[in-house]
């Protein structure tokens, strides 16, 4: 999975979840910057830190999945 692919499913689980970036990062314990950073393709982050996004903003397989579908269909 790209950088691109992880940030944009985050962003796309957050917004679903009706949560603000400071919101998320506050509940983690990351910066903003850092959480727009992985939003946007710059930052991967560790899988630990997946993890606990993916709890955050109650990121599914069913997001994942619509990402991958619309990446295919770019290519």
């Amino acid at each position: 999975m790209t950088e691109n692919a992880i940030g944009l499913e985050l962003k796309i689980a957050r917004t679903l979840a009706g949560k603000r970036q400071s919101e998320v990062a506050d509940q983690i314990g990351i910066s903003v910057p850092y959480l727009s950073g992985i939003e946007n393709g710059k930052d991967m982050p560790s899988d630990r830190l997946l993890r606990d996004l993916r709890e955050a903003v109650g990121w599914t397989q069913e997001i994942a999945d619509l990402v991958a579908s619309t990446e295919e269909g770019a290519a």
